[in-house]
């Protein structure tokens, strides 16, 4: 008997996180009884039982032969995404973000607002529209070090998400793209589509140790399947007040590429990704003779044709980590340990392959 209700009891826990985990993708309708057996491993009468016990729970509501998944009613709380602009979001990445986060937050009962801050050193309003401290701050990365520092100030009165692997070990949470399993994506993409002689083009910099892991990643899976990245083929974007403009930086370095007779390349970002296709276009024909993935993937990259491929910065996968774990922190006080979050990349367009 003990063990029958500990059965019970453990798919009843299954379900509810399962249930909890399409709440917070947007899905509106529970799957089918016959699906979720296959699922779970267990009978049809044991699922059936459990879902009996959510209904009773009011979890879900029972139409017919679905089930409807029920939204909270009551605000578990309030958060703030913090980036830049000036009215309107600057970072397209972080504009798709905020895209797909505002209504996935709103239906799972969370309170948001969007607060935008300056470029400008001498801005004295901090922090923009962000006029009282919310439940939870999620930081989308600044222009600048004052406005992290700005940021870094806010950790003892609220618990803070960074949206960036560089944050890591400095903010309370960190939610971001799996930049290595990135690389190592599109150098599988590469491989598999024939190319043996591909190309990376990535940032310099301590601020930017995600692009290094991109580079990791990528290389380590040539390697694998038995391509060297030369030195040749690895180039790397420099950005300081003595090289402002590195968009002339980077057509050079995909001249070069196309000269020397690379057929692939890895783009760091879908930052001045025009620049980019140009470049190299006008030496070597997309995609026929040469394959091109950038990440990101803006509409920029729907702009060209063929339309460029792209690693997704995966905005809907990170929009619902940042929910399951801002309910979590809302849920348990602010008291959940320290937690890093990877998303898992996703291929983007594709018809530059």
């Amino acid at each position: 008997m003990g063990r029958s209700l500990e059965t019970r009891n453990d798919i009843i826990n299954r379900l509810e996180n399962f249930i909890f985990k399409l709440q917070v993708e947007g899905e509106k309708f529970l799957p089918s009884e016959r699906k979720l057996c296959t699922e779970f491993g267990n009978s049809r009468e044991t699922i059936r039982r459990a879902l009996e016990t959510l209904e009773d729970k009011k979890m879900l509501i029972k139409e017919a032969s679905k089930r409807f998944i029920v939204r909270p009613k009551k605000t578990r709380g309030s958060v703030a995404f913090v980036t830049s602009g000036w009215g309107a979001i600057c970072s397209s990445a972080w504009s798709r973000l905020w895209s797909a986060f505002e209504p996935l937050a709103k239906v799972n009962g969370i309170e948001v607002s969007l607060a935008l801050y300056n470029w400008s050193k001498t801005d004295k309003i901090w922090p923009g529209k962000l006029e009282k401290l919310p439940d939870v701050i999620v930081y989308a990365g600044a222009p600048n070090q004052i406005i992290e520092d700005k940021v870094l100030e806010l950790k003892n009165a609220c618990p803070i998400i960074a949206v960036d692997e560089r944050y890591i070990g400095v903010m309370h949470y960190v939610v971001t793209l799996d930049n290595y399993e990135a690389g190592r994506l599109a150098a599988k993409l590469f491989v598999e589509n024939g190319r043996t002689k591909p190309a990376f083009i990535g940032m310099g910099g301590t601020a930017y140790l995600p692009f290094l892991e991109r580079e990791r990643g990528f290389s380590n899976t040539l390697m694998e399947a038995g391509i060297e990245l030369g030195l040749k083929s690895r180039k790397m974007l420099s950005v300081s007040s003595s090289n402002p403009d590195y968009t002339i930086q980077l057509a050079k370095y995909c001249e070069d590429i196309a000269k020397q007779g690379n057929d692939s390349l890895f783009v760091y970002s879908d930052e001045g990704i025009s620049t980019v296709y140009s470049a190299i276009n006008k030496k070597i024909p997309l995609p026929t003779k040469f394959s091109l993935v950038t990440l990101n993937g803006t509409t920029q990259c729907l702009s060209h044709s063929p339309a460029i491929s792209a690693i997704s910065h995966a905005s809907n996968k990170v929009a619902a980590g940042l929910v399951k774990l801002i309910i979590r922190i809302l849920e348990n006080g602010n008291n959940v340990p320290e937690t890093i979050i990877k998303m898992t990349p996703e291929v983007y367009h594709g018809a530059t392959l």
